[in-house]
Order: C-alpha cells, then structure tokens, then sequence
C-alpha cells in the first residue's frame, strides 16, 4: 500500500480518535458489558459467555473492525431472596484491517442486583479496567510541515514529527443502574450508564485530549401478544462530546415450541440510528439497521447490517457496517433457572 493512500487511512482514524468516541455495536444487548455495567450477571442463568464481531465501513480499503468477548456470572443468595451479586471481564479489540491502529481493553465488572418483589429488579453496576492505543503508521503520516521547499509534494524526512507517538495505556472507570420488571404479562426494562466517569486520554499525539464522557439511556417493552409472539420496541440513547445518537426501532420474536424443546426463539426486526453533532450540528438519518436472531436452547446467535444513510457517502466510518455474535448462557451443577425472570432483548 503506497504511503499516501495509507497517510490517507490513518487520518481517518485519528479524526475518529479525536472526535474521542467509543467503538460501538447495533446488537447493543449482545455486549451487555458494553451498554451497561449493571447487566453483569443479569440473566436467568448462573454464567454468560457472549462474543460479537462488527466491521464497519467494509467498503473502504481498510474497514474499522471490532471485537469483543465476555464472561459474566451470578452468585448469592437463593432464588428470590432479597439481593444477589455478579461478576464479569470483558475484553475489545478494535482495529483497522491494515493494522495501522489499535485500540486494546480489558474491563472487569462487578453489580449488585436488589429484587424488590418477584416482578421488580433494581441493579447497580461498576466497571474498571485499562485501554491501550496504539497507531503503528507515525512514519508514514503526511503533516503540513513535511512539504517540501517548492511547496508541491511531501516528504517525511523533513519536518519536525516529534509531537506524535504510537500510542500509551490508559485507566477506565464506568458505571450504571438498570431496572427490570413485569406488568401483567409484559415485561418492562431500562438502564442509564456512563462510561469514563474519569479523566481518561486517548490518542497518538503527546498533547492528547481526554476521552469524553459516555453517557448512555435506554429502555423498551417486551409485549406478549400471544403465547408464541412477543413485540420489543426500544431505544438506546448515548452522548459523548459534542456528538448524540438514538437508535429506536422494534423487534418481533416468535417462540417455535415442540415436544421436547419449548426454547427455541426467531427474531428480527429494525430501527433507525439517528446523529448529531460535529459535522451534523442537528439530528440527522445515519442508518437503517436490519437484524435477524434465533436461540436454540441456551445458544443465541445474532445478525445486523446497517444500511448508510449519511451524506457523507465516501468515507463514512460508519458506512455499511456488519455485525455477528454468539452468546451461550449455561448452569453451573446443582443449580435450576428459578431466578428472576428477565424480559430484556438478547440481540
């Protein structure tokens, strides 16, 4: 790859690094860990292995690709007692498909879960862990400073590139609060967060800005409109900096029962993601985002594929992204799911 094309490249991504914005997901409750630190250990069964995988701009020369995987669990007290706790870790890789930057976290996350009654749930979720970004392409970077003398072309071997690094380590520190309930035979769920509650600086120059705070809201509705089918609208709301995003639409799930196995759930459904900020001072259309799930038994598997609607056609990180995940919820020996029944979507 020549040196401008990647100069190129590796200016889009430090322009993402320094609008100081989280990597994120459209399957957001598939990266329970991402979304909201209270949803450790927030399931009906004893452990939760989740992994997602999303590229992002796969029609540019180097897409953004991002991956996480995480384990959380639950322990305490009996079912239905008056509190129980959770614990988890969680990891993310984000990167460009030619290496030229990095960003590496390693989060672990523990919650408190207090039942108010059989049908009422309130959580209370910490996270910390460390973040490390790295930008392998220094070398290749073309600075105003690297023209050369007739002012028609640039040279990396003029200039003063010391103001630039390849990256450091970083401490993180998140929290937040989720409800869940039922009413009647619905189910109810809702959550605020925020992510890098402290100062923490990110970015491959050695004046580097402090990441923005992540604060995010969301909520929904698990309708049961038969004994089969159940309607899920939702919202995820976040802000960070100068730049806001809601995402709202609806998912459909149907329950496939049979002799032996009533667990196995169909879903799908879609919804708008909506921007503002930077470069769009008001709240604008970006995508329109499909997605498609099934659970078999404990086993859930996850598609979305986001449709740009920007403006900004041409190197839009955020056109046409793709994402898969695979989460497998399990019981530990001597353990049965009696706990809390949670309405909250899997995808």
């Amino acid at each position: 790859m020549g040196t401008k094309i990647k100069s190129i490249i590796a200016l889009m991504c430090l322009s993402t690094l320094a609008f100081g914005q989280d990597a994120r997901y459209s399957q957001f409750y598939a990266s329970p860990l991402t979304l909201n630190p209270a949803f450790t250990g927030l399931i009906n069964s004893t452990y939760r292995v989740s992994s997602i995988f999303r590229s992002q701009g796969i029609t540019l020369a180097a897409p953004m690709s991002t991956y996480s995987t995480s384990f959380d669990m639950n322990f305490g007290k009996k079912p239905f007692a008056e509190h129980y706790w959770g614990a988890g870790i969680m990891v993310m890789n984000d990167f460009s498909q030619n290496l030229l930057y990095l960003n590496n976290q390693i989060q672990l996350s523990g919650a408190f879960h207090k039942i108010l009654s059989k049908r009422h749930m309130l959580s209370y979720g910490l996270q910390m862990g460390l973040g490390q970004t790295r930008f392998n392409g220094i070398d290749d970077l073309m600075l105003p400073d690297n023209v050369n003398a007739e002012g028609n072309g640039f040279d990396t071997g003029i200039g003063d590139d010391t103001g630039w690094d390849q990256g450091g380590m970083n401490f993180d520190l998140n929290t937040g609060l989720a409800y869940v309930g039922k009413i009647s035979r619905h189910s109810i769920f809702s959550g605020f967060s925020l992510y890098h509650i402290v100062p923490t600086k990110s970015g491959v120059h050695i004046i580097q800005s402090p990441l923005s705070m992540r604060i995010s809201a969301h909520g929904g509705l698990k309708f049961k409109l038969l004994e089969q089918y159940r309607l899920t609208p939702h919202f995820v709301y976040q802000k960070q900096g100068v730049h806001s995003e809601l995402n709202a639409g609806t998912n459909f799930e149907i329950n496939i029962p049979d002799n032996s196995n009533p667990y196995t759930i169909v879903s799908f459904g879609s919804y708008f993601r909506m921007n503002g900020g930077a470069l769009d001072q008001a709240i604008a259309p970006n995508a329109l985002i499909l997605m498609a799930g099934i659970s078999i038994m404990d086993v859930n598997l996850g598609l979305a594929y986001d449709i740009n609607m920007s403006d900004i056609n041409a190197y839009s990180n955020h056109q046409y992204g793709f994402e898969i995940s695979l989460a497998y919820e399990g019981m530990l020996a001597g353990r049965s799911k009696k706990r809390f029944t949670i309405g909250c979507p899997k995808w």
